[in-house]
């Protein structure tokens, strides 16, 4: 359901609280999600949600500009890629 790009919403604004970090790893890819849910899921506790959300070319660059500030090297890494690749390096 988190994955399915029809899917609600609303219903993806509750999914991207859901304990379960794949769920939210779902949600972070799914393009129907609110962008407000994805800016939440940018600060997930869980690396692999902001890794998912870093390699999203779809987003505001803004959003991914915070990520490749992320502790994590490889989400950081990964934001700093997709940026380079919206810019046109």
């Amino acid at each position: 359901m988190a994955a399915d790009p029809s899917t609600h919403p609303l219903l993806l604004e509750r999914l991207a609280a859901h304990p379960i970090a794949d769920v939210r790893v779902a949600v972070a890819d799914n393009e129907n999600a609110p962008l407000y849910s994805i800016w939440a899921l940018a600060k997930d506790a869980d690396p692999d949600v902001r890794y998912q959300i870093a390699e999203n070319h779809c987003l505001p660059l803004d959003l991914i500009c915070l990520l490749s500030n992320d502790e994590n090297p490889y989400v950081a890494s990964r934001a700093q890629q997709t940026f380079n690749r919206l810019q046109g390096h």
